[in-house]
């Protein structure tokens, strides 16, 4: 199974030499490559590619303003606002210094991917704000030492970095933070560990989990019927609360958590976690951090071994992480997933794709559910480890669902727009095949239905045009009305305007079809049944309605990890709904044959999983 959920592909275009240390950021369906050592010639080079994913096409990028001196590598790049952040490192001495051979940087640079110019005083605007530093501070106290192999994130509008080492080798234990809007460092602070791109990584998340009063669901805080994330609703409480929890973008507000993983002593590999907070006081002018550790909490049946140059993403409620792996025994590229609720680690086996080869670096697909491993499958790992070479010549492309791990759909409003379908403002109906009638409101059909609102268009359009045809016969002039609201764009005779639509499913299925329209989510208990959901799934790929595609895929998930999967309680920490085995591979089965007629092949292996 795991090689059904890994595909390779060779890269074409300008593909880039084998570097060390090399840089990278992703964004969208691009990836972008800056700078690097050359191993040919052990020369920096400060070259720019792109990596169009979709087409697995490379393309060297060639912006100006960049002299030779501008060369580095062991820095970090992060994107943001359509802009590549590249900071500190090692490189060339600037014309300012003296000194001979490397240089350990201090800049922040940014590439503007737009019109691709760089804007290399991107850190020389003076601070506009007395608030971003403390009283006995001084704007000078914020910028941090020079360093390189040091990790960074970007949370919000702010760019986190922290550890690396100085000129002399010697970890730099300081956390800084840089306003990525005024330009400038706003808070610097002593690290008490010693963290390094060779042992440690860190990460934030793009989405936060929240309840209906704003409170954050945090990593092994678990998952409790008061805490429990959106996608998974208190079995007793889900109709009453239509859902009641919801994602939501991180806004210049609010700043996401950062986890720090390191990983180190490998002959007896010790593992730290912990989550970094940064908030706002109630002036929204001055930052305070809260640092947590979440070492004691981990568990699982195995733990990740040591890796070297480890890199992680968080997608969902899972940290993945992946990394070069050397042992007597085994020497593979290792990528395993925490899932932060439960703080619980699981391996992700990526097949025989990543079992031969030198595979260097996963970079993350958020929008499709994927983890894209560059590498050369021709070369050995352990040897190109020794020189610390990236390769960037092959393309493994990993899905992510089968684990379970996937972004959750947000909500499209405030879960208390979900209880406005009233029966009062029905003035459609939607006719059963058992014959029941259901009353809807037609506008919010329109709205939230394209196929509907298609179908409707083209019945005004037939009777409008048969009416016409008659009354021209007659000699008499048929009347129309502007309705709906498009602007006046449609025009509709009212007396020829349907008023019921066939549709043939029993009146259980049309029901929850209708409570995902009002809903825009899957949250009752009639549509989280498997054979209901696998009727959905079906449903929105006959009519093309996206969001009931993305909401019942991850109702799926939720179904195959909590229901039909007992043995994976600890994923959760809430007791499932224990079915007869007989019952439970019988759903998975219904589910499997869905997710296979819709085309939805991440989830076909998941449940495939579960069946066997």
């Amino acid at each position: 199974l795991a090689d059904v959920a890994t595909s390779f592909k060779a890269c074409k275009g300008d593909v880039p030499p084998p570097l060390v240390v090399r840089t990278s950021a992703s964004g969208g369906p691009r990836i972008y490559l800056f700078g690097g050592r050359l191993v040919t010639t052990r020369c920096m080079t400060n070259d720019l590619y792109e990596l169009d994913i979709d087409t697995v096409t490379w393309r060297k990028v060639k912006p100006g303003q960049l002299n030779p001196d501008d060369a580095r590598y062991f820095h970090s790049a992060d994107l943001w606002d359509g802009k590549l952040i590249i900071c500190s490192g090692m490189g060339y001495p600037r014309r300012s210094d003296s000194s001979d051979g490397l240089s350990v940087l201090d800049e922040v640079i940014a590439l503007d991917l737009a019109t691709l110019t760089w804007d290399l005083d991107f850190a020389a605007a003076p601070s506009t704000s007395t608030a971003a530093v403390t009283a006995s501070s001084s704007a000078a106290d914020m910028r941090p030492l020079p360093r390189y192999a040091h990790l960074s994130s970007t949370t919000s509008d702010h760019l986190v970095i922290l550890g690396g080492q100085d000129i002399d080798n010697k970890y730099v234990e300081q956390i800084a933070v840089f306003s990525l809007r005024q330009r400038c460092w706003v808070r610097c602070d002593r690290l008490n560990s010693q963290c390094g791109s060779y042992r440690s990584l860190a990460v934030s998340g793009a989405w936060c989990i929240q309840d209906e009063s704003g409170r954050e669901q945090r990593a092994g805080e678990g998952l409790t019927p008061i805490t429990r994330p959106c996608w998974m609703p208190s079995p007793a409480a889900a109709e009453a609360t239509a859902a009641a929890k919801a994602q939501a973008r991180a806004t210049e507000a609010e700043l996401m958590p950062i986890y720090v993983y390191s990983n180190y002593n490998f002959a007896d590999v010790k593992r730290e976690l912990e989550r970094i907070q940064y908030s706002r006081s109630a002036s929204d002018e001055a930052l305070s951090l809260a640092t947590e550790d979440l070492s004691p909490q981990m568990v699982g049946v195995s733990l990740p071994p040591g890796l070297r140059f480890p890199n992680g993403f968080v997608l969902g409620s899972h940290l993945i992480i992946s990394g070069t792996y050397l042992a007597n025994t085994s020497q593979t590229f290792s990528i395993w997933a925490l899932h932060l609720p439960t703080l619980t680690w699981s391996r992700m086996d990526g097949g025989s794709v990543l079992a031969h080869g030198s595979w260097n670096r996963a970079i993350l697909w958020p929008k499709e559910n994927r983890l894209l491993v560059l590498g050369n499958r021709e070369r050995d790992l352990v040897a190109d480890y020794n020189h610390r070479q990236t390769n960037w010549d092959h393309i493994a492309l990993l899905e992510l669902e089968p684990w379970g791990i996937y972004q959750p759909p947000p909500f499209n409003f405030h879960w208390r727009a979900a209880t406005l379908g009233l029966e009062k403002l029905g003035d459609f109906e939607i006719v059963c095949s058992d014959g029941t009638k259901l009353g809807v409101n037609r506008a919010v059909l329109e709205r939230r239905w394209a196929w509907f609102k298609r179908a409707l268009q083209d019945y005004r359009k037939r009777a409008s045009d048969a009416a016409q045809s008659q009354a021209t016969k007659d000699g008499v002039s048929v009347p129309t009305y502007i309705i709906g609201d498009d602007g006046g764009k449609i025009k509709a005779d009212i007396r020829i305007t349907p008023r019921q639509l066939f549709l043939p499913e029993p009146s259980p299925v049309v029901v929850a079809l209708l409570e995902f329209f009002h809903t825009q989510t899957i949250c009752t208990s009639l549509q989280r049944h498997p054979s209901m959901l696998a009727t959905l799934l079906i449903i929105a790929a006959m009519y093309e309605i996206p969001g009931l595609t993305l909401w019942t895929n991850h109702a799926i998930h939720q179904c195959l990890t909590r229901e039909l999967s007992p043995s994976t309680k600890t994923l959760t920490q809430v007791e499932p709904t224990v079915l007869p085995a007989e019952e439970r591979h019988r759903l998975a089965i219904l589910l499997y044959e869905a997710a296979s007629l819709c085309g939805r092949a991440s989830l076909q292996v998941r449940a495939l999983r579960v069946v066997m």
